[in-house]
């Protein structure tokens, strides 16, 4: 018996019924099995080594340019989600190689400068442009001809966002999902406060009541809350005659308290009425990259030629408007701003 086939037979024998067994994982291209490492283990590698991860560490979260060493990027978001998700996996004993493949992957499709850059691309190619479907089409084309990532990880990247039609099919899927709100809201407050945007006492006394003071106390009560909770969803829908989730059988399984959930939805409405769409308004940067963005975008859907040969390749498949915002979505906020520098000259 191989080490991967020891580590398949402990994951059937500790994990909860519902869990996704690595043993079962699908692909959409058949693979040699690692003697040593499970396909979710192999995941979190191909996923890691990947040039589309590494480029996180230069993209935005919140701040473009933020003056301080200590402002998160899309890298340190990313790591943050994981760890969450984790702790989340590891507690109602589901598949934790699972849940850090997708949690690692999750925002792989984001664009240079955060949201501005996303928000530039739907207005100057299409509105249905979203980081978490290019996610796909990152790990499935652009990265290495693809990284063939199992369908658990695929389904998760695509539906990890809460304003998705659909839940994933995965439970370690739906833990991310959660855990990425989790992360975001509070860490993006640490970032808003570090900045000097706003000051704890300015966030709404009722989330406080809810969750106590400190993003350390949001972060324990949300995990908490989402522990409990899911654990009794998952001890009902077993006892009711368990059925193993699947593309075709998604149930909203992993979920926060009602109380805690309400208070995580009182400070996004107040970040987003009182600081993004305020930074919006009021910072010059974000108005600088919506605008190198649609440049760039313009440039290239005329200049195809000077596109890399990767990019080009992909003509045979995508038109020019799609290759051109592909090139354009995969890029750093660094190398973005190199390029707008060029075509300027």
């Amino acid at each position: 018996m191989t080490i991967r086939e020891k580590y398949e037979e402990l994951e059937a024998n500790i994990l909860h019924p519902l869990a996704a067994l690595s043993s079962e994982a699908v692909r959409n291209r058949i693979m040699e099995k690692c003697e040593y490492r499970t396909d979710y283990q192999r995941d979190i590698d191909r996923i890691v080594y990947s040039k589309s991860f590494k480029r996180l560490a230069g993209k935005t979260q919140v701040f473009i340019r933020p003056k301080g060493d200590h402002f998160r990027t899309r890298m340190t978001h990313t790591h943050e989600v994981s760890r969450i998700a984790r702790v989340i996996a590891r507690a109602i004993k589901l598949n934790e190689d699972l849940t850090e493949a997708i949690a690692l992957a999750h925002d792989i499709g984001h664009t240079p400068f955060g949201h501005a850059g996303e928000r530039a691309l739907k207005t100057c190619y299409s509105m249905n442009f979203d980081h978490y479907n290019f996610g796909l089409i990152v790990v499935d084309k652009l990265e290495n001809d693809g990284l063939n990532l199992t369908n658990e990880v695929r389904d998760g990247i695509l539906l990890h966002s809460m304003t998705a039609k659909r839940v994933p099919y995965t439970l370690e899927g739906q833990i991310v999902r959660l855990a990425d709100k989790i992360a975001y809201v509070t860490h993006d407050i640490e970032d808003i406060i570090r900045a000097g945007n706003l000051t704890e006492s300015d966030l709404p006394k009722e989330a406080f009541q809810r969750l106590g003071y400190g993003v350390d106390k949001f972060i324990d009560k949300m995990v908490g809350s989402t522990i409990k909770c899911s654990v009794k969803n998952m001890e009902k829908i077993y006892k009711d005659g368990y059925e193993r989730p699947t593309p075709s059988n998604r149930e909203l399984v992993i979920l926060m308290g009602d109380e805690e959930f309400e208070a995580l939805k009182i400070i996004r409405n107040y970040l987003e009425k009182n600081i993004y769409t305020g930074l919006r308004e009021k910072l010059d940067e974000e108005a600088k990259a919506d605008r190198l963005i649609k440049d760039l975008f313009n440039y290239y859907t005329n200049s195809v030629q000077l596109l890399p040969e990767k990019m080009i390749s992909c003509l045979d498949e995508y038109n020019i408007s799609d290759v051109a915002a592909f090139y354009i979505a995969g890029m750093t906020d660094r190398f973005a701003e190199e390029e707008y520098e060029k075509i300027k000259l």
